[in-house]
């Protein structure tokens, strides 16, 4: 995220000033890689949210209800009455003129949530604290692809009860993918 009048930010485990408070679970850790098609996928559950009595944000690990850690509210000052976007998806960083990485398993989403990487059950958390669904007359869903001959994604929407509001990316990168 980037925050501040210096406009700074990171968007991993390396950002300065996440405390980590879980010794079971921790950020940055690489999850081992799922084949294309294999019977074994790959899941993760978590959510952000802001703690209304501290105002520091928590990432919470929804399969063990464990929290890992937190930014204190100090970082993230714009952010004391919560927020007012919310961005989910998949970022691939390379080193400058070479080949940009795959992002999810380096396959095109093909619309089947077995072949690739996803993120569903989309939610978002109000000022009461009630967790709803993102869609209705408040909320603006957006698809952002930077460069759709390296990365793409396949926006499901509402997608039944397992999957929720749900979306697929990914892709094999490249040169001349811009990053």
């Amino acid at each position: 995220a980037m925050h501040g009048k210096n406009m700074e930010g990171c968007f991993n485990y390396l950002c300065k000033g996440f405390v980590q408070t879980s010794k079971s679970y921790s950020v940055g850790v690489p999850l081992k890689a799922s084949t294309y098609g294999s019977k074994t996928q790959l899941e993760t559950n978590h959510m952000i949210f802001q703690d209304r009595v501290t105002g520091d944000w928590w990432l919470r690990n929804t399969f063990v209800n464990a929290n890992i850690g937190y930014w204190p509210k100090a970082l993230l000052p714009e952010l004391a009455e919560g927020a007012s976007q919310v961005v989910w998806g998949g970022h691939a960083v390379g080193q400058p003129n070479k080949a940009s990485p795959p992002m999810g398993n380096g396959l095109f989403p093909d619309g089947n949530y077995r072949h690739g990487s996803y993120v569903r059950q989309i939610k978002i958390i109000d000022k009461s604290n009630i967790i709803l669904d993102p869609w209705g007359p408040y909320y603006k869903l957006e698809s952002f692809i930077d460069n759709t001959h390296c990365y793409n994604l396949k926006d499901f929407g509402y997608n039944g009860e397992q999957l929720g509001f749900s979306f697929y990316f990914g892709g094999p990168g490249g040169v001349d993918c811009g990053i």
